[in-house]
């Protein structure tokens, strides 16, 4: 994921095999390249990385920093990079639990803000064994496992070439100037008087690239014996005037100063608004937000103030934006109405989002809203601070819908939870507050904790139902039903997602009614067992989700109807099903729904006595069960890979996975997971030969309060089998001493082995 190169690479031959040699020395995991802003840390880390990037297993990957506002932000900025999907209540433990097998180079770039946040890389050089960190900062780590390099500038002419022998051409810093000025004036061709003025150049800002970009840049406009003469007298002045800061900044900032003298007054307006902008930005968003004209921009390219990527988006230099940034910071009123309708371009974004998340652009849209997400964050907290409920109102769909789709419900509930906190309860806001709490509940609910999304939902539901906005009150039925659902509430979840259809029916949304039909179904299979019933409610779901074009509608019901065909011992049927279902989430690249077509196929290939291909499925299951938190998921594969070991004899490693579900299911807290694993373990003990401990096991979950007739079929039919299997008095015994103990007792007592 290396950012493509705009220009080719120059120079720096001495430092790129230094580097690499050091890379190269397995005790080296850390290594900081360490030096002032605009010195080429960036571009030498990049090319490092594209030079050595088939010597790691799994990549290189570029992680940019500059844009992020607080450590915090470090580790998502991290899974983003590596497509990993992290949503659990701990994302830094879900990263370096991801990176502890991997073998990769991670490049941090512009750690220099965020140092704050040094501890993470001690974190992942410590539990990633083979992973290896390349950072970029203007100051060091600060770790003991750091190893630093300094960064200094292109080589350029120190002395003359009668005393080295090596022309000027030859030189990196030279070579960039060159490359630099032929990009605005194509014919440049220096001569002789030129070189030394370049030579001079390139010693004043001490072979600084950044520098000597800026400086090249005015070649259209001046020869270069005036840009050294207009550089020299903006040097001497600021010699005099800034002694705190360090030299190559004050070359920086003499370039700095000079171009920004020599931009119109209406090119530093606009190059002053663009600094709102987080991430690189299109000509649309820098027209909306800073007034920016095609030819403004265009001229802001050629002085080398803003660059064009070749997908067409623009992006400062941080260095530049920074500068820029403290000339907004001036103008109050001017910051505030760039940032107003920075919030203005963005909320209008989002909003015409929406529809096009139903319409089959489903991968364009999320593509789109990820490439603006930074500056997207940006605006929803510049619309909290400015109270902008308009703007909110706008933005929150689609937001919520990125965020669901992408699992990062972690930092969902915290972007609602933040508006919804710093939002007046006032009658005019009671419906924005209502639909904030029900959007932040959904995603509490994925982090499973229901307790929290029930205490949200009730009164956002009161105020939907008196206001009659019964699209939100369907979305907050379909959120209390999947809670009640998890929790193995049947009947409750039955009765909202029945509320919810009905709904769906009257607004004519046929989405949303395939949606309630499939949750509903869900239910009855696993309240009632009536799978007469459920089978034409998912032939419903299925027949409308392929009426849209919505494949993961389609996708839902297929795998349901497999579990059907499953329960019914219809194996080979069940399989055709998965399969198509896996095709179907693999295409939209859904990654709980390939999870949960893996874990069935395990499930079924497992029946059919495919052990081998069983257990692939479902380690590939719970590898991605594991990436996106979805711990409901992970419970299940850890308890069907426990049932294929428990079927291969392999006994030893059965417990082992039986315990990791229970451990994990406990800690969730649904009861009817818990109960499911322990007969799984029960059944185990009676393969092992302790049909007397499985007895004892399943007379204390026979107490337990379930609503669920299959889980409560499942387990009669064992306990049946073993009484069966024992003389009667024993049997007896076996069953008071399990009714005797609580569940607590018998699952600590279970983890304790």
């Amino acid at each position: 994921n290396l950012p493509p190169d705009s220009t080719p690479f120059v120079g720096r031959g001495a430092e790129l095999a230094e580097i690499a040699n050091r890379l190269a020395d397995p005790v080296c995991r850390l290594l900081t390249l360490v030096g002032p802003g605009g010195i080429g840390k960036t571009r030498l880390a990049i090319q490092i990385a594209r030079n050595c990037r088939h010597a790691f297993l799994n990549g290189v990957h570029f992680v940019p920093l500059a844009s992020l506002a607080s450590p915090e932000a470090i580790v998502p900025a991290i899974a983003q990079a590596l497509h990993a999907d992290l949503s659990g209540a701990d994302p830094a433990a879900e990263l370096l639990d991801y990176l502890r097998e991997k073998e990769l180079l991670l490049v941090l770039d512009n750690f220099e803000h965020l140092l704050d946040g040094a501890a993470l890389a001690a974190q992942i050089v410590q539990h990633a064994p083979h992973v290896q960190l390349l950072v970029t900062s203007r100051e060091r780590l600060n770790l003991r496992a750091e190893w630093l390099f300094d960064v200094g500038g292109l080589d350029f002419p120190a002395r003359s070439v009668t005393e080295t022998g090596v022309a000027p051409e030859a030189r990196g810093a030279v070579q960039l100037f060159i490359q630099t000025a032929r990009r605005v004036q194509p014919d440049f061709s220096p001569t002789p008087a030129d070189y030394t003025a370049i030579t001079r150049i390139c010693r004043l800002l001490q072979g600084a690239p950044l520098g000597i970009e800026l400086a090249a840049a005015w070649a259209r406009a001046f020869s270069c014996r005036e840009i050294i003469a207009e550089m020299e007298t903006s040097f001497d002045f600021l010699t005099t005037s800034l002694r705190d800061l360090p030299r190559r900044h004050r070359s920086l900032r003499a370039v700095f100063d000079h171009s920004w003298r020599l931009l119109s007054e209406r090119e530093r307006e606009v190059a002053r608004r663009l600094t709102v902008f987080r991430t690189p930005f299109c000509r649309e968003a820098a027209e909306a937000v800073a007034g920016a004209d095609p030819h403004t921009l265009l001229s802001l390219v050629n002085s080398s103030f803003l660059s064009q990527s070749p997908n067409g988006r623009y992006d400062i230099h941080v260095l530049l934006k920074q500068y820029a940034a403290e000339r907004l910071s001036t103008r109050p009123a001017e910051q505030q109405a760039a940032r107003d309708r920075h919030i203005q371009f963005y909320a209008r974004f989002l909003h015409h989002c929406e529809k096009r998340f139903t319409e089959g652009e489903l991968a364009t849209v999320m593509t789109e809203i990820g490439a603006e997400i930074e500056d997207i964050r940006a605006a929803w907290r510049w619309a909290i601070a400015r109270q902008n409920l308009a703007a909110l109102n706008e933005m929150l769909e689609s937001l919520s819908a990125f965020y669901w789709r992408r699992n990062w419900f972690l930092e969902g509930k915290t972007m609602m939870a933040q508006a919804a906190a710093a939002i007046p309860a006032t009658e005019a806001n009671r419906l924005l507050l209502a639909r904030l709490h029900a959007r932040q509940a959904d995603f509490e609910s994925w982090l499973d904790c229901y307790d929290a999304a029930q205490t949200l939902l009730e009164p956002a539901m009161a105020v939907f139902r008196s206001l009659r906005v019964n699209r939100e009150l369907a979305q907050a039925l379909d959120v209390l039903g999947r809670i009640a659902y998890w929790k193995g509430a049947f009947s409750k979840a039955a009765a909202c997602f029945e509320e919810s259809l009905g709904l769906y029916r009257r607004l004519n949304d046929h989405r949303g009614a395939a949606a309630a039909l499939n949750a509903l179904a869900n239910t009855i299979c696993d309240g009632e067992a009536d799978y007469d019933r459920a089978w034409p409610l998912y032939e419903e779901s299925l027949a409308l989700s392929r009426q849209l074009g919505n494949r993961n509608g389609e996708a839902r019901a297929l795998i349901n109807q497999g579990a059907i065909a499953q329960a019914q011992k219809k194996y080979r049927q069940a399989k055709r099903l998965y399969e198509q279902s896996l095709r179907l989430y693999r295409k939209i690249d859904y990654r709980h729904g390939i999870a949960a077509a893996l874990n069935y196929l395990g499930q079924v290939a497992s029946l059919l006595g495919e052990y081998d291909r069983a257990r692939a499925f479902l380690l590939e299951s719970l590898d991605l069960s594991r990436e996106t938190g979805d711990r409901h998921a992970i419970v299940s594969s850890l308890k069907q890979l426990g049932h294929i070991h428990r079927d291969a004899g392999r006994y030893r490693e059965a417990r082992r996975r039986y315990r990791q579900a229970l451990r994990l299911a406990l800690e969730i807290g649904v009861t009817h997971m818990v109960l499911d694993t322990l007969l799984g373990l029960a059944m185990l003990m009676e393969k092992e030969g302790k049909a007397e401990d499985a007895l004892a096991l399943l007379a204390c979950v026979r107490q337990q309060p379930l609503e669920g007739q299959e889980l409560q079929q499942k387990i009669e039919r064992c306990y049946e089998q073993l009484t069966a299997g024992l003389p009667p008095e024993r049997a007896a015994a076996c069953h008071e001493r399990g009714e005797a103990r609580t569940l607590v007792e018998v699952a600590a007592e279970i983890l304790a082995e």
